[in-house]
């Protein structure tokens, strides 16, 4: 009687284990057009993110590699929202290079670079409904990927400051880029570590050792005397020093007037000596000349946020109109000098006169003909030149390509020519910068 007892509890256990296997996995998983359950209705829990993702263009293998990537950026976004409302977002942090964005970009690359904690818990394809993607990633898994990445990023920082920096540029190159090794791995939680004898969150011990750098550098004053002339050639010079006494390192400093004219960029030697030839061009009147130190820094959101420390200095100087007389050569019965003055004073910075001066510019003209035709017309050609001329001598500067015309009479066919040079003349942009570099 035990044993028929026996059998019967044995086979009532099997019976009981059948009917809840056919429960998992029968009808109740689908609804009723087929679909699993998981497709029109997510999943819930507190222990995974979860990504799932369709398409149904009708390539099947399209399909499932849009369905896979579809689901991978829906299990990022849900890492994402999880961690948004712990973040200082403001809320018009909207741009491409904001820290939400940044967050967001982030996480998805390290979802996709951890493919393999990420689980495909299940996969579903009908012609009428597409591929379907159901996959998981552990949150303790996730915030262990976290860890590593961020031991691995403490580590590969430490080294970058481990050697002793000649100057400060080349420690702040360091910082710059230590700056976007962090906000490549930042995924919305602050990492501390020691670092510059001081512990806290990375970015803001690399931020507040830029700034105090930055405000170690003293410039000295612009060496362009009170009183200048226009085209006066005059060599600035100094040295850039840093408030700790090593080396500031090849800096690179702005000239620039408080017009908004950039006069150029010097080079620091590594010691902070320079030395930089300039020929005055502003127009006459006081002019604060600037210099300015350029940013080493790469990183835009490093750079933006120490932009106020970088040094400027200014120091002012009374700059005085450069006459110069023009002449010409030739017959003015044409009217050909006031045209010619007129094309050079808007070519030239300096200022034109007609009145004796110790500098002077002159216009002059070359002309031969070609030999007679049996049209009879009169062929000419021409050329120009531009002089100068001071108290050492004569230079010229510029010469025009030779032009050529015809007339009824030589001096009609040299009128012609004297047109088309003047024409070309006031086009051409190599005189100008010619003038715009001359000195006397």
């Amino acid at each position: 009687m035990m044993r028929k007892l026996q059998l019967c509890f044995f086979f009532t256990a099997i019976l009981a284990l059948s009917v809840s296997c056919v429960t998992t996995s029968g009808p109740e998983t689908q609804d009723k057009n087929g679909k699993p359950q998981w497709i029109t209705d997510r999943p819930g829990g507190s222990l995974y993110y979860i990504g799932i993702g369709g398409s149904n263009t009708g390539n099947q293998a399209d399909d499932k590699e849009l369905a896979r990537s579809r689901a991978l950026a829906e299990l990022s976004s849900e890492i994402y929202a999880s961690i948004e409302s712990s973040l200082d977002i403001q809320a018009t942090d909207s741009s491409e290079s904001g820290e939400s964005y940044l967050v967001e970009q982030n996480i998805r690359q390290n979802v996709e670079q951890d493919l393999e904690a990420v689980e495909t818990v299940e996969t579903w394809y009908s012609q009428g409904d597409g591929y379907w993607y159901y996959m998981r990633l552990s949150k303790m898994e996730w915030e262990a990927i976290q860890e590593k990445r961020a031991q691995d990023m403490i580590k590969r920082i430490d080294e970058m400051f481990s050697d002793i920096f000649r100057d400060s540029l080349s420690e702040l190159k360091t910082i710059d880029r230590a700056y976007t090794e962090y906000r490549e791995n930042y995924t919305g939680r602050k990492v501390k570590m020691d670092l510059f004898g001081k512990t806290g969150s990375i970015d803001t011990l690399l931020l507040m050792r830029a700034e105090e750098l930055l405000k170690e550098i003293e410039l000295p004053l612009p060496s362009v005397p009170d009183e200048l002339t226009q085209m006066e050639q005059i060599t600035l010079t100094g040295k850039v020093l840093c408030a700790s006494g090593r080396n500031p390192g090849a800096f690179s400093l702005d000239v620039s007037t408080d017009k908004g004219d950039n006069l150029g960029v010097i080079v620091l030697n590594p010691d902070g000596s320079f030395e930089w030839l300039y020929t005055v061009q502003d127009l006459p009147g006081e002019t604060s000349y600037t210099y300015r130190l350029i940013s080493p820094l790469k990183d835009t959101e490093l750079a933006a946020s120490v932009n106020y420390a970088l040094p400027a200095v200014s120091k002012s100087s009374l700059v005085s109109a450069l006459m110069v007389q023009m002449q010409t050569e030739g017959d003015n019965s044409s009217g050909l000098y006031e045209r010619s003055f007129e094309i050079l004073d808007s070519l030239t910075p300096f200022t034109l006169t007609d009145k004796e001066s110790d500098k002077k510019i002159r216009m002059s003209f070359s002309f031969h003909e070609a030999p007679p035709n049996d049209f009879g017309l009169v062929i000419s050609y021409g050329r120009c030149f531009i002089t100068v001329i001071t108290a050492e001598g004569e230079n010229v500067i510029w010469q025009s390509d030779e032009e050529k015309s015809g007339g009824l009479t030589e001096d009609q066919a040299r009128g012609k020519v004297t047109d088309k040079l003047l024409e070309k003349m006031e086009e051409d942009q190599n005189l100008k910068a010619y003038l715009r570099e001359v000195t006397f």
